[in-house]
């Protein structure tokens, strides 16, 4: 027998030696129910199956994993394939990709992803930077992975710098992930062709890509290198120039500090609009809108013109803004906006736009509340066309006033509130004095703090006796209502009123007659005061008709107590008329309801007094009136008169 020796063997003594390069790669074939390999005879090209994965370079950690499990094996060990490329701590993810073996490099014409591991910024408790996932992939690339010098394919000498990948054209970050407000067509990072060399232990801090973010017209295009974030993501921190950013093609401007990742477009600082200033440490930029929450300070810059606005402020507040349609809502937090110079405060929502400013829910001035679905914050005047009012007392919290569906208008400037119904007979409650009333209109001195309640009507007041009984034949309908059950329905028109905000009193005025019992009291000059629990204040020189039905009695400069709709309790001048007409005045100083409800008086003449039963007799003695009976009683002497 006889033994060849090939010259394999003696590459392989010169390799073992180190006298010689090698390469390590190991192709594994394992495949069932179908062949390992198919040769080309036209070409000479190995189609080979069943290869779970292409063991490179050992010492550069270089792997391919052909898509499929399929491999063409061509001339001197080049092959051809499509999968996914592991180069150190990166995986490439392409196809139509070619190994040329003399050069020791993979090309890779069509990358769809390039995913790759960094060391953690902080030691685990062992003492070591485990390896995270970045939480983004570069998209759209191609470029060539030079494995190791094509003279090192066995890694015999130590190239610190290789693996290396050199892309030919521009990549791209998209930021779309899970949705699609950061749309990929308009919203991506650019990255320019680069070199990344030690694909195997890279600097996670040193690691970075040159380009510029498109934002889909959030921003101008921003030239900042991206780099790994402490989220595990790519992207940047920027500060803004000087000058700073226009953002939204110029509809405002940005000034201090934007930051990219995967927690979105988001940036801390300042942000003005029109004559708005807010400063925010997160402000979420999205292609349509903008959020800002953990505000620092929203204000509104005062305006005069046509466009006008108060003065705002508020440093507690959540921020929307749509900048292509200039809207900007602005939502209360914890505090309520401050307005007016801080003498007014909205608990609600703002809307601010390039044509007013606009806002829902309560404006707070003092101790009154007022609410309304759409207020119209000029630079002077607060408007509502329909508005709900609560007035509270300043110490005790406890409501005093609440009307609803007014037209409000507040002026800062004339010092005035003005109040208009909406409807007819449009409710106004006043608790502490348990009373309703029915008003068209309230005036509120803003400084004389009183409210001036009117309704157009006729007036009440001092007038003859026939006066008195026609206004009872056609009496108004009634606009002041007790709600003190005590007071058993008391009520009376009332065609003006103020309410003092400084003693809490009702001063009616215009009253014509207030009804109590079977009796009509007319009050002097039509003016009744409210206080507390609906208590109405003794009536003084008021004038006293009973019954309503006969009118028969009257009593004048009468003080009247009303106690409710069926009791009172007076004293006055009885009008006394003979046959013949002849008036003469009989102080009644006990006139009273008695338990059928009907009006008594008793009065006293003495002897000292002339008085006149008619022109032959005098009287002197007790006199008794009914209102249900026509005639007087008297009991006591008699004289004729010569």
């Amino acid at each position: 027998d006889r033994a060849v020796v090939e010259d394999r063997l003696f590459s392989y003594i010169d390799a073992n030696l180190g006298r010689t390069d090698y390469d390590v790669i190991r192709i594994h074939s394992e495949t069932f129910s179908e062949s390992n390999a198919v040769l080309n005879l036209d070409n000479l090209d190995m189609l080979i199956r069943g290869v779970k994965e292409v063991f490179l370079s050992d010492s550069q950690n270089v792997y391919i994993y052909p898509e499929n499990r399929e491999m063409i094996l061509k001339k001197n060990r080049d092959f051809v394939f499509s999968g996914r490329v592991r180069a150190g701590l990166f995986e490439f993810f392409a196809s139509d990709c070619s190994f040329e073996y003399d050069s020791f490099r993979l090309n890779l014409p069509t990358v769809d992803s390039l995913r790759f591991k960094v060391k953690s910024f902080e030691k685990n408790k062992e003492g070591f930077n485990p390896l995270v996932n970045i939480d983004n992939v570069i998209e759209d690339l191609s470029g060539t992975i030079y494995i190791d010098e094509p003279n090192n394919k066995s890694g015999k000498v130590s190239y610190p710098r290789y693996p290396l990948f050199e892309s030919e054209e521009e990549s791209f970050v998209y930021y779309d992930r899970d949705d699609t407000i950061y749309h990929r067509d308009n919203f991506k990072y650019h990255i320019a062709p680069f070199r990344l060399e030690s694909l195997d232990k890279f600097s996670t801090e040193g690691l970075e890509f040159s380009g510029f973010l498109a934002s889909d017209g959030i921003f101008p295009e921003i030239e900042q290198p991206l780099k790994v974030q402490q989220d595990y993501s790519l992207g940047f921190i920027k500060e803004a120039p000087e000058e700073g950013l226009p953002v939204y093609g110029g509809k405002g401007r940005f000034f201090s500090t934007v930051d990219l990742s995967n927690l979105g477009l988001r940036a801390r600082g300042t942000l003005r609009y029109l004559t708005s200033v807010t400063e925010s440490d997160d402000f979420i930029f999205y292609p349509d809108s903008l959020v800002a929450s953990n505000m620092e300070t929203f204000l509104i810059e005062e305006r005069v013109g046509q466009v006008e606005y108060p003065d705002v402020i508020s440093d507690s507040a959540y921020l929307q803004w749509y900048p292509y349609s200039d809207s900007m809502f602005v939502t209360m937090q914890k505090r309520p906006f401050a307005m007016y110079d801080g003498e007014a405060g909205l608990f609600g929502r703002l809307l601010y736009t390039n044509k007013d400013l606009t806002g829902k829910g309560v404006v707070e001035y003092g101790k009154a509340e007022m609410f309304s679905e759409d207020f119209d914050f000029g630079n002077t005047v607060v408007e509502a066309d329909t508005l709900d009012l609560r007035l509270y007392d300043e110490i005790t919290d406890s409501l005093l006033l609440a009307s609803n569906n007014y037209y409000t208008r507040l002026d800062f400037e004339e010092r005035e509130i003005l109040f208009r119904s909406n409807k007819e007979n449009s409710v106004i409650s006043f608790p502490y004095n348990s009373y309703n009333c029915t008003m068209a209109t309230i005036d509120w001195d803003m400084d004389e703090n009183e409210l001036v309640l009117r309704n157009e009507v006729l007036n009440g007041g001092e007038g003859s006796e026939v006066s008195y009984r026609e206004m009872l034949k056609d009496p108004q309908t009634s606009t002041f209502f007790s709600s003190n059950p005590e007071m058993q329905g008391l009520d009376f028109f009332a065609g003006y009123a103020v309410y003092d905000l400084n003693d809490y009193i009702i001063s009616a005025e215009k009253v014509p007659f207030i009804k109590v019992a079977d009796a009509a009291v007319f009050p002097y000059r039509g003016l009744v005061e409210i206080t507390k629990g609906g208590k109405v204040t003794p009536l003084q020189n008021a004038v006293l008709l009973a019954d309503t039905m006969n009118t028969a009695h009257l009593v004048r400069q009468a003080t009247v107590d009303i106690f409710s709709a069926a009791y009172y309790e007076a004293s006055g001048l009885y009008l006394y008329r003979d046959a013949a007409g002849l008036e003469q005045e009989v102080v009644m100083d006990e006139v009273r309801v008695d338990s059928l409800g009907t009006t008594i008086g008793k009065g006293y003449v003495g002897t000292d007094v002339y008085f006149l039963l008619n022109e032959n007799f005098s009287f002197a003695g007790n006199i008794e009136m009914k209102a249900d009976e026509e005639l007087l009683i008297f009991e006591g002497g008699y004289r004729l008169e010569e």
